[in-house]
């Protein structure tokens, strides 16, 4: 039973970068009015809503009773894909290096990072929160690529570039992660557009099915591919 739902996993593993130029082929071709948008948010959402739901429990199971998979020594009291102690600014500086990686590659420099901690429930200690890494990863991950390509693009050929800073405020019940650059801005107008899967601020990649990472991000590519 394992064996299988590694398998259905992995064989579903190119589905985020299928769809998202199956989305980009589909609006250069015919364009987008507002009904066949909100018609693709509706089905999309519940699409990825869907997935995301899938595979959690696939990797989960996976994880826990798949025999073959190895404690990670890095997190040894991590229960399957969640953990219990998920120290966030950790996860938020490996995105951000990550990020950062790819920003040099494209650029040949990349902004600083500035991060504050406020903890309300254990002052001066690391914020933890029980969570999905990889989640926590993927989604700042995102939003330090976005927040590097505006910082870039918009400071142009400076040898100084402001730095990215991040909030991160862990109250009674929520935790915020708050991003933000001196990237330019999105217009006013604009704002109910950002979280549509057929606008970015971008141009949009051309990318192959395969596990390659673009530096662009749009909401089609944003969905968590776990």
């Amino acid at each position: 039973f394992t064996d299988t739902v590694i398998k259905i996993r992995n064989r579903h593993n190119d589905v985020i970068p299928t769809m998202a130029q199956g989305v980009v082929e589909y609006k250069d071709s015919y364009g987008v009015d507002p009904i066949s948008s909100q018609n693709l948010q509706y089905f999309l959402d519940r699409f990825y809503m869907s997935r995301i739901s899938i595979r959690m429990l696939l990797n989960q199971h996976t994880l826990l009773f798949g025999g073959k998979v190895k404690v990670n020594p890095a997190h040894p009291k991590q229960i399957g894909s969640i953990d219990p102690n998920c120290q966030v600014v950790e996860v938020i500086k490996d995105a951000y290096e990550n990020a950062r990686r790819l920003c040099d590659l494209y650029y040949m420099n990349s902004p600083e990072l500035k991060i504050e901690e406020f903890n309300a429930k254990e002052r001066g200690k690391p914020t933890t929160i029980v969570y999905v890494p990889s989640h926590l990863y993927h989604m700042v991950f995102e939003l330090f690529k976005n927040a590097m390509r505006a910082t870039m693009e918009y400071h142009g050929d400076t040898s100084n570039y402001p730095a990215i800073n991040v909030q991160v405020a862990l109250g009674s019940e929520d935790l915020t992660v708050k991003m933000s650059d001196r990237g330019g801005g999105v217009p006013l107008r604009k704002i109910d557009r950002l979280f549509t899967y057929t606008y970015s601020t971008a141009p949009l990649p051309r990318m192959e099915t395969s596990r390659a990472t673009p530096l662009v991000s749009m909401p089609v590519y944003n969905v968590w591919s776990y």
